[in-house]
């Protein structure tokens, strides 16, 4: 594979699949001021469909959701310019160095955000050493670690933020209920250790990706252990063990414990976004625990409907 160039950070060309979608993704952390928060937008461009979300956790409870979701895109993708046109709406991402800085932005006067990622890891390309994703997980795909600094005015409140986050950028075909499930998990320890592990279990096999950041650079992951401890629902994680072996031969144990679960769904599939804080040796971080797993039966679907329906009564309107 060729190694990246900022024209990676940019657009790039799609095939015919339906699932194709290229995107940007940043969360964010800060314990200090107690929030938590992800954002994302997504073309999917032959659905002629683009997304765009915004989730703001505050303590333990949802504090703020901007969903512009499967709106209408029916512009030539052939000549739509990215990262210059990475807006939904009211949501936009500006980007100011490429694998340096960008900017995220929800405009409005009662409820904004303006905040500037700065990376402080290389960029990890997951396709470099080998293909450790399955094409149908938008395979072309690579991470930075990063600090997240600015500002939030949310619910008559206006909260400085001065945290850690992590971003990707993938692109390819992005099926979520053509795997059996997967699990993506990151967090930060202060700008000195971060780790971000993907592990996808598709057609029986599992593949696994990702890199531990020691403070100097990146190092490969090879090797994996994720044990998930689930919530009493059988699908929300409650805890996290990880074992990680990285391509220097060195041993990570990790374990989380999750402490907000956000439930999503696409296709036909269920993601669980958890907030979780993290331990390594004598460090605590924060960060993420994402589990997706595919729809198995409509008494699952069910299942899965009511808990999202219970999330939104009591955190919207609670």
């Amino acid at each position: 594979m060729s190694p990246l160039t900022d024209r990676d950070e940019g657009r790039h060309e799609k095939t015919r699949d339906r699932y194709w979608r290229e995107s940007y993704y940043f969360n964010f952390v800060d314990d200090r001021a107690g929030i938590y928060g992800f954002t994302t937008i997504g073309w999917r461009v032959n659905e002629s469909e683009v997304d765009g979300l915004l989730m703001v956790i505050r303590g333990r409870s949802l504090w703020f959701a901007y969903p512009a979701v499967n709106l209408k895109f029916k512009e030539p993708w052939e000549s739509f310019e990215l990262p210059e046109r990475a807006r939904v709406r009211r949501l936009r991402y500006e980007m100011i160095e490429p694998f340096r800085r960008w900017r995220l932005c929800l405009e409005g006067r009662r409820n904004s955000m303006d905040l500037n990622f700065l990376c402080f890891t290389p960029a990890y390309d997951y396709n470099t050493e080998t293909h450790s994703l399955p094409k149908k997980v938008a395979q072309e795909h690579y991470e930075q670690s990063g600090r997240v600094q600015g500002v939030l005015r949310m619910r008559g409140k206006e909260i400085t933020i001065d945290g850690t986050g992590q971003r990707d950028h993938s692109w390819g075909i992005r099926d979520w209920g053509g795997v059996e499930q997967w699990r993506w998990i990151t967090a930060q320890f202060g700008e000195h250790f971060s780790f971000n592990v993907f592990s996808v279990h598709d057609q029986g096999k599992e593949h696994i990706g990702g890199f531990v950041f020691d403070g100097k650079d990146n190092a490969r992951i090879v090797e994996s252990t994720i044990h998930l401890e689930m919530m009493a629902d059988g699908q929300s994680p409650k805890s996290a063990e990880l074992e990680l072996v990285d391509e220097r031969g060195r041993r990570h144990h990790i374990s989380a414990r999750v402490f907000h679960v956000i439930p999503l769904r696409r296709h036909q599939a269920f993601i669980k976004e958890c907030f979780a804080r993290f331990y390594y040796k004598d460090l605590e971080g924060c960060g993420v625990v994402e589990r997706l797993h595919r729809i198995q039966s409509g008494v699952e679907k069910l299942r899965y409907i009511g808990t999202a329906a219970s999330y939104g009564l009591r955190n919207l309107l609670g």
